[in-house]
């Protein structure tokens, strides 16, 4: 969503928290509208970790949401077990 303007910005963080490593995707894009939250690529996402989860045996989890009104974009936290 940021391509379309030429700019904008990419912030990812990480932390460990409870045996979990915890990465978060920001970005100032127009964030995601109601009628694409179950579009394809999210759906493929989500299936993609089902698919993780099933073959490495660990609990994947990922939510994807639109930052606060005030600000513009979307969140993309992923949940990853540490062994």
């Amino acid at each position: 969503a940021i391509a379309p303007r030429g700019e904008g910005e990419i912030l990812i963080t990480m932390k460990l928290s409870d045996e979990k490593l915890i990465v978060e995707i920001t970005d100032d894009g127009p964030g995601i509208t109601v009628d694409n939250s179950s579009g394809f690529a999210i759906k493929a996402i989500k299936e993609e970790f089902e698919l993780l989860k099933t073959l490495y045996h660990q609990e994947i989890n990922i939510d994807i949401t639109n930052r606060q009104e005030k600000e513009l974009g979307c969140k993309v936290t992923l949940y990853i077990p540490i062994e």
